[in-house]
């Protein structure tokens, strides 16, 4: 395993690990308030016939932003594109999850760079909640959500795991502490109001003006769901089938936010299936 620290165009140090193996090049992009270590009990299966390349996004993991309102989901899309170039990455699969999926997305629907197909895991992107599924409504009010994420810090990652697992057993103790003490630095603390400030703005914007729909994403996909996710509503699926017309499904039943984490036999099984399928056939 390689670790390499990437100095962007705006001065962000972009911490990425590159467990090498050989086959296609494939990057996986985590979620918040966490880093790439979120993939950690898949990484060696993934690994195995993948090059497998794990940034943290700017303000999370070892990552540093370029500034204190840098991290915004549009420009971590942009850190991807520039981390693609440098490192040379021959038309790679991304996997992204949470907040991952949709930088993975905006990767796509933008064109910033080459992408062969991509892999989904609870997450969305241009649309975070359905009717009856409002409890993440807070977050998107510009000011308060990212007024709760500068206070909650240490106690946002508490949350997550708290509500993001079915089973609090399959919830690693070690990981939880490394996050918990991530979550608690300024530097996460201001990413996490970043992120939410973005995402506020621009449900503010919507309400004044409407924009276009985001256009179809026209790649091979595969959407991976816990179906007792807590924070999004697993009928987000037709949703991002709109989007994506070309993806499949696969349900995972009693499982919660993190699939990666709490049912990984299950979540690896179904990224190295689809894989496989895109190696031996075109995918139409």
């Amino acid at each position: 395993m390689k670790t390499l620290t990437l100095t962007l165009s705006d001065g962000c140090q972009l911490h990425v690990r590159d467990l090498g193996g050989r086959g296609p090049d494939l990057v996986a992009v985590h979620g918040i308030p966490e880093d790439s270590s979120s993939f950690h009990p898949i990484e060696a299966g993934l690994a195995s016939s993948n090059r497998l390349v794990l940034p943290d996004l700017r303000g999370f993991g070892r990552s540093i932003a370029g500034g204190r309102e840098a991290a915004t989901l549009g420009r971590m899309a942009d850190d991807l594109a520039e981390m693609v170039r440098v490192m040379e990455l021959k038309n790679p699969v991304f996997l992204g999850h949470d907040i991952g999926g949709y930088v993975v997305m905006d990767y796509a629907q933008r064109s910033l760079g080459p992408m062969r197909a991509m892999v989904l895991m609870n997450t969305t992107y241009g649309k975070l909640y359905v009717s009856g599924s409002l409890h993440l409504v807070v977050f998107c009010v510009p000011v308060v959500g990212p007024l709760f994420c500068r206070l909650l810090g240490h106690r946002l990652a508490d949350l997550a795991f708290h509500l993001g697992f079915v089973d609090q057993e399959r919830v690693d103790p070690a990981h939880r502490e490394r996050i918990r003490k991530m979550a608690a630095r300024p530097e996460t603390r201001r990413a996490l109001a970043s992120i939410y400030a973005s995402i506020g703005m621009k449900r503010l914007t919507k309400t004044f003006r409407r924009p276009p729909p985001p256009r179809p994403i026209e790649l091979p996909s595969r959407i991976i769901w816990g179906e007792k996710d807590w924070f999004l509503d697993v009928r987000l699926i037709d949703w991002l089938r709109g989007l994506l017309p070309r993806a499949d499904v696969v349900h995972l039943p009693g499982v919660g936010h993190f699939p990666q984490q709490e049912a990984p036999a299950e979540t690896l099984a179904a990224v190295l299936d689809f894989l496989k399928q895109l190696d031996g056939t075109s995918m139409e």
